[in-house]
């Protein structure tokens, strides 16, 4: 009962004569993260410059590689019992190619794999065979279908690893 009484009891200070002399410390004023001399200060201002100018570079890198996000999301949208994939595939790399250059509109074929080609140079999309069914799927609607796995997979490494022609990338 008398540990309850103390615990709701206020405590004052002690008044022995030892501890009747002590007096609170003094708090130091706060420390400024400001730089206080021109050299710091410069050399602040400088780095703050830079890391804007790499956060605009990074900017500008994004907003010019945007559309290939958007291309590979379409691409892992389509689904292999979509009876349309091949068409809607063909639908997704010509709005590509024709963001890379209006030139490439009106290429359909082999024509069209070979100017993919000339933009990755890694990619012998023409000569592969998966996309050559593929094609021919896209003209016949009887042909036999390619591996959807194996098309998908082709266009989205020819989406991450393909360069801009040089005149469309140096003028945005």
């Amino acid at each position: 009962m008398t540990a309850i009484l103390l615990l709701g009891a206020t405590q004052s200070p002690p008044g022995s004569y030892m501890l009747r002399e002590l007096k609170d410390v003094a708090q130091p004023d706060p420390v400024s993260w400001w730089p206080q001399t021109l050299g710091w200060q410069i050399l602040l201002l400088s780095l703050v410059l830079y890391l804007g100018y790499r956060l605009y570079l990074k900017g500008i890198f994004w907003w010019r590689n945007r559309y290939r996000q958007e291309a590979i999301t379409a691409l892992q949208s389509l689904s292999a019992e979509d009876p349309h994939w091949p068409t809607q595939m063909m639908k997704i790399i010509k709005i590509v190619m024709v963001y890379l250059e209006p030139k490439n509109a009106s290429l359909y074929g082999a024509p069209l794999l070979e100017q993919m080609g000339r933009y990755h140079t890694k990619a012998s999309l023409a000569s592969d065979e998966s996309f050559q069914q593929w094609l021919k799927c896209l003209e016949d609607p009887h042909a036999t279908r390619p591996e959807f796995s194996a098309v998908r997979q082709g266009l989205n490494q020819w989406l991450s690893g393909h360069q801009m022609p040089e005149a469309r990338h140096g003028a945005t």
